[in-house]
């Protein structure tokens, strides 16, 4: 294992979902979300990754479970998450998870299950009525790029068959923003044309991609990187400008976070 991590971790071919300030920009969304509606624990974060999401839930005060189906992905949220006991840090698939939850979150999840309407129903099932799900989702079909096929997505999202494939599911959405336009949406676009395609691999399918999307690193090209990874007050401005004029706007973007309640 801790040879394939290796490999993955030097992959060339990085794609956006981990670059760090696209994170912190989802996640600044998601804080503004939990107020606004008033959100409460306990909390489940499936395909919980490295723990980014489960920590900042954790500095609130929260307790709930973070679950993912990667070892190497687990390992690391656990290490991450060692200060907050009251997080239950597992290796388990969303399916098999039969706890009670007053918020679930799905952060770059769905979009990787082939039978996703499956994956709704069961996530109603863990929740009291009035609970919510909170979803991050690849949106737009035809911003479909070779990333999403590298990272195992099975399809991109419309506003408007994602809130029917909630409604099917027992859920009323309630507010639906777009995270990438248009910032992030040029930086990808710009990014999966000057970057190569990675060669396919045979042995690879849906689920390896899934389970090694957390190790790979974005913008893996070490000056590129770290400049525009850097956290500073001009970042800051240019994140809250897109929010304040942009967020609506989910027929624009590349993604899109949604939050629903169980009717």
């Amino acid at each position: 294992m801790e040879k394939h991590d290796h490999q993955i971790n030097k992959t060339r071919y990085p794609a956006m979902a981990n670059y760090p300030i696209l994170k912190n920009y989802i996640i600044f969304c998601m804080n503004r979300l939990i107020h606004d509606y008033a959100l409460v624990p306990p909390f489940l974060d499936a395909g919980c990754g490295h723990g980014e999401i489960s920590l900042s839930l954790a500095a609130r005060g929260w307790h709930g479970a973070a679950i993912d189906m990667s070892e190497a992905a687990v390992a690391a949220a656990r290490d991450k998450l060692s200060p907050f006991p009251r997080i239950r840090t597992e290796r388990k698939s969303l399916l098999d998870e039969h706890g009670h939850f007053q918020t679930v979150f799905l952060m770059d999840v769905l979009e990787h299950f082939e039978q996703d309407q499956e994956a709704l129903s069961h996530v109603c099932s863990l929740l009291p009525e009035n609970g919510y799900l909170m979803v991050c989702v690849p949106s737009n079909p035809p911003e479909w790029r070779w990333d999403d096929h590298f990272y195992g997505h099975y399809r991109r999202y419309t506003l408007k068959s994602l809130t029917r494939k909630m409604h099917r599911s027992g859920f009323s959405v309630c507010c639906a923003w777009d995270v990438t336009y248009p910032v992030f949406y040029f930086m990808r676009k710009l990014y999966t044309l000057v970057i190569t395609r990675p060669p396919d691999d045979p042995e690879e399918d849906h689920t390896k991609r899934t389970l090694e999307s957390a190790q790979r690193n974005a913008w893996h090209m070490p000056f590129v990187s770290r400049m525009l990874s850097m956290e500073n007050a001009v970042w800051r401005k240019i994140c809250q400008w897109q929010f304040d004029h942009y967020k609506e706007k989910t027929g624009l973007g590349h993604e899109m976070i949604l939050l629903a309640r169980r009717r």
